[in-house]
């Protein structure tokens, strides 16, 4: 399940989404190449389920471009490449062989979906976040929305009408925001939770909010809001 063979594209195919999505990466002189990642990175085994399992422990289903960086201030270059939130682990593909980041190597990673790219970082600490724990970082600015993104694993979830039982991963998401050097987790990803901890003008913050149909338990929507946010300050 961890390693299907569809997560990788063709060579030729790979190379050039390369090219196209990250034309600066080829001209950085700090660009990390996969040879020399091999020594900071362990393979991944593949896990083997005998019971029916549902859902998966990664960020996406299937593997995306993306770059790391290293607690050198080095970048990758550009690589196929998932979160494994269950294990809060960084992966990436060479050739058909699974690679996971050392956890203490990099500092942030920024992956692609579709043509929105999501930034991801660590060093954040509150209530149910632990600082080496990776959180979408939703906006710049004094104010920084952070998204955390959970999955938990169930194991013998009784299915509905059937005498059978399954695996299941389940996912959920947490927010935080980090503002004057302290960060806090809201508790409710609710237009009413979220209002209440922001410092600004709550009629001001439900206006964009319904003005622009946000969705706030869609990452996109609510980097929006926390770019309002910030405009506003």
């Amino acid at each position: 399940m961890i390693s299907r063979p569809v997560f990788f594209q063709s060579v030729p195919v790979f190379f050039l989404s390369i090219f196209l999505l990250f034309p600066a990466i080829s001209e950085a002189q700090s660009e990390i190449s996969k040879e020399d990642l091999r020594d900071m990175t362990r393979n991944v085994i593949p896990e083997t389920r005998s019971t029916e399992t549902i859902g998966t422990p990664y960020l996406f289903e299937e593997f995306q471009n993306g770059v790391v960086t290293l607690n050198d201030g080095n970048v990758t270059e550009a690589l196929s490449m998932n979160f494994n939130v269950y294990e809060n682990r960084v992966e990436y593909a060479d050739g058909q062989t699974i690679l996971a980041f050392l956890g203490d190597e990099i500092t942030s990673f920024e992956i692609y979906d579709g043509p929105n790219m999501m930034t991801f970082k660590k060093g954040f600490e509150a209530r149910g976040l632990e600082k080496d724990e990776f959180v979408q970082v939703l906006s710049d600015g004094p104010a920084l929305g952070l998204l955390k993104h959970e999955i938990s694993f169930q194991q013998n979830v009784p299915t509905y009408g059937s005498a059978t039982q399954r695996d299941e991963f389940i996912t959920n998401m947490r927010l935080y925001i980090y503002e004057d050097g302290e960060t806090e987790r809201i508790r409710r990803m609710s237009e009413r939770g979220i209002t209440r901890s922001l410092d600004a003008d709550r009629d001001e913050l439900r206006n964009f909010i319904s003005e622009n149909n946000l969705d706030l338990e869609n990452p996109y929507d609510l980097r929006q809001l926390f770019e309002f946010y910030n405009q506003i300050k």
